[in-house]
C-alpha cells in the first residue's frame, strides 16, 4: 500500500498539471500554459517520463509555439500604451481568442517538428504508434498555412500603404494609372515570395513521398496535389493590363510590357503543368486509400 502513494501522488500531480494547462489554453494564457506542458513533461510517471506524444500533447506543443507570440502582441497593444485603454476585459479576451498564430513564429514550431521526426522515426516494430508519419503531415501543413497566412498579411498591409499613398498623391497630381502600377508591382513581389516558398514545399514533399514508408501515405499525397494546385495559381502574374492602358510607355516600358505578356503565358503553361501534377497525387492518394500500390 505504500509503494503504490507515491505512484498517486504523482498521478494527481499530473492530472492538475494538466488541468491548468488546458484552463490556461482556453484563457488564451499561451506563456502560462507552456509552463505547465514543460512541468507535465518533466513529470515521472511510473518511474519513466511522460510520452510527449500521448493524449495529443504533441500537437498542444506545436499550438502554444504558434499563438503565444500573437497573445503577447495584443497584450502589448494594449497596455503599451498603443491603444486605447477603454477597451474591457471581455473584448481583450475575444481578440486573443480570435488572433491567428504568428507566421513569424512558424520557424520555431517547424524546428519542434523536425526534432520530433528525428526523435521518433517510422518503425516496423511499431507501425502503429504515433512516428514520423504523423509529424510529417502536421508540420508541412502547418508550413502552408504559415505561408498562406504570410501572404495575406503582406497583401493587407500593401492596400493600408496604397489608401494612405491615395490620400496624399492626391494633392500632387499623380496620376491613377501611375498609382495602379505601383499597387500591381507590390501584389507581384508578394506573389514571387509566397510562389518561392511553395516551391520549397513542394521540394521538400517530392523528396519526402520517394521512398516507403511515406511514398506509402496518402495524406501527403493529397497535401501534395493540393500543394501543386497552389502553385499553380501563385504562377500566374497579376495582370497589368488595366494600368498599360491608362498610360503612354517610352520603349523601356514597352519592352516590360512585353515581357509581362510572355510572363503570363508562362503561368498559364506553368498553372496546367502543376494541374497534371496534382491530379496525379490525387490519384495515387486515392489507391494507398483503397489499398491499392
Amino acid at each position: 500500500m505504500g509503494l503504490q502513494q507515491p505512484h498517486k501522488l504523482r498521478l494527481h500531480h499530473l492530472s492538475v498539471l494538466t488541468t491548468v494547462m488546458h484552463r490556461c489554453l482556453l484563457d488564451g494564457d499561451f506563456e502560462r500554459a507552456g509552463r505547465a506542458w514543460g512541468m507535465i513533461l518533466r513529470t515521472d510517471k511510473r518511474s519513466r517520463r511522460v510520452d510527449l506524444r500521448g493524449e495529443g500533447r504533441w500537437g498542444i506543443g506545436a499550438e502554444i509555439l504558434l499563438r503565444r507570440e500573437a497573445r503577447d502582441k495584443i497584450l502589448r497593444s494594449k497596455y503599451g500604451g498603443s491603444s486605447s485603454g477603454s477597451e474591457d476585459s471581455e473584448t481583450l479576451y475575444h481578440r486573443i481568442d480570435s488572433a491567428s498564430f504568428s507566421p513569424q513564429c512558424f520557424p520555431r514550431a517547424k524546428e519542434y517538428y523536425e526534432r520530433l521526426i528525428l526523435q521518433y522515426p517510422f518503425s516496423n516494430v511499431r507501425p502503429n504508434a504515433i512516428n514520423a508519419l504523423d509529424f510529417y503531415p502536421a508540420m508541412l501543413g502547418l508550413w502552408i498555412h504559415a505561408t498562406q497566412e504570410e501572404h495575406l498579411a503582406s497583401l493587407r498591409s500593401a492596400a493600408l500603404q496604397q489608401n494612405t499613398s491615395d490620400d496624399s498623391s492626391s494633392t500632387n497630381g499623380e496620376s491613377s494609372a501611375a498609382k495602379t502600377k505601383g499597387r500591381l508591382d507590390q501584389c507581384e513581389a508578394i506573389r514571387k515570395a509566397s510562389l518561392q516558398e511553395a516551391e520549397l514545399i513542394a521540394a521538400r514533399m517530392d523528396e519526402l513521398i520517394l521512398s516507403p514508408p511515406y511514398s506509402d501515405n496518402s495524406t501527403l499525397w493529397k497535401l501534395r496535389g493540393m500543394v501543386s494546385l497552389w502553385i499553380g495559381d501563385l504562377s500566374f502574374p497579376e495582370d497589368t493590363t488595366e494600368a498599360e492602358e491608362e498610360e503612354t510607355y517610352d520603349a523601356e516600358e514597352s519592352m516590360n510590357r512585353v515581357l509581362a505578356r510572355s510572363d503570363r503565358s508562362r503561368g498559364i503553361q506553368r498553372k496546367k503543368e502543376e494541374s497534371d501534377k496534382a491530379q496525379i497525387a490525387f490519384e495515387r492518394a486515392a489507391q494507398r486509400d483503397s489499398g491499392r500500390a
